[in-house]
């Protein structure tokens, strides 16, 4: 018998066997992960003869879509558990996922994606990009800092990331759990008055820039030319440097008609959606996010909806904007 419930305190140890089996993180991050930001009444587990085989792990943040300020339901950990594979599990958890987020005032939730077409049946489509761009001249020895001040490094995250579509706003409180989540995985600093990079080292002994922030181009460059040689530097997809831009997060869309009173609002739009995941979401809607009965001018899928009004792909009124999400989960 199969049950789709939220997990409970006494599910962390399955969980946490779960994600190490899947995932192949440190001891270290799993056990913060599970102290700091397990949240069971935002996740949704799968469990078949009183066995979990399946999770998605949610937690509640905000995100600057178009300058509007939304909540939105983040999901990682998603994960099933081997032999349970390809029986449905995944998807019947985030139509679940969907369906509380879209109750509990969540119009969409967004992840990055292990494979981008694996969410695609369910309407899941990339919202946002990034740059990898790998740094060839950097510094053999560089210098990192043992300090980690929260203020400081907010204020830069929120300049670097106020031009950005899909970008998640951090307070004080999601700044402090942010880094208290790097700094659990063993994350190295490099800061400047005017930047910082967040760097793993990999096990091959080459380091990767999980967060790199400044608040200008020349800033960019100055703290890049910082960094070890060989770094590859997740960065801003409108940034002046070569490298290789890729879809990073997916969206999904939880309630289409909230989303298009937040960022369109324009009454003379009537599109007509439909939903695999969703169906409340299908239907014919005006730009305020009222049911329409007038002729739609566009028949899509909230997938592509999301793309329009997030600013990933451009429709009429709804232009383009530089979609970039620092947070993977």
């Amino acid at each position: 018998m199969t049950e789709i419930r939220h997990p409970q305190s006494s599910d962390q140890g399955e969980l946490a066997s779960l994600w190490s089996l899947r995932f192949g993180d440190s001891k270290a991050f799993i056990d913060w992960f599970f102290r700091e930001r397990f949240s069971p009444a935002h996740s949704f587990c799968m469990t078949e003869d009183g066995r979990i085989a399946g999770v998605i792990h949610g937690w509640p943040m905000r995100l600057r879509i178009r300058g509007v300020p939304l909540p939105a339901l983040m999901l990682c950990g998603v994960a099933t558990l081997p032999g349970y594979e390809k029986r449905g599990y995944m998807h019947a958890l985030m139509r679940e996922t969907l369906q509380f987020a879209r109750h509990n005032g969540f119009p969409l939730v967004f992840h990055k994606p292990n494979r981008f077409e694996t969410y695609a049946s369910l309407g899941q489509f990339p919202c946002t990009r990034t740059l990898y761009h790998r740094i060839e001249s950097g510094v053999s020895r560089p210098r990192f800092s043992d300090d980690w001040p929260v203020d400081a490094l907010l204020a830069i995250y929120q300049a670097a990331s106020a031009p950005y579509s899909g970008c998640v706003l951090r307070d004080q409180s999601a700044m402090r759990i942010k880094l208290a989540d790097y700094y659990s995985d063993g994350a190295r600093l490099i800061r400047q008055a005017d930047g910082y990079a967040v760097l793993f080292e990999q096990e091959d002994g080459a380091w990767y820039g999980e967060e790199v922030l400044a608040l200008h181009p020349a800033a960019y460059k100055t703290l890049l030319a910082r960094l070890p040689s060989g770094t590859l530097a997740k960065l801003p997809p409108d940034l002046p440097f070569s490298g290789e831009i890729r879809p990073q997060n997916a969206m999904g869309a939880a309630d289409i008609g909230a989303l298009l009173r937040a960022l369109s609002g324009d009454p003379s739009l009537v599109v007509s959606v439909s939903d695999p995941a969703v169906p409340q979401n299908n239907g014919i809607f005006d730009g305020s996010g009222a049911i329409s009965t007038a002729e739609p001018q566009l028949c899509l899928s909230a997938g592509t909806l999301l793309q329009y009004l997030c600013g990933y792909a451009a429709y009429g009124p709804l232009h383009t904007e530089s979609c970039f999400c620092v947070d993977e989960y």
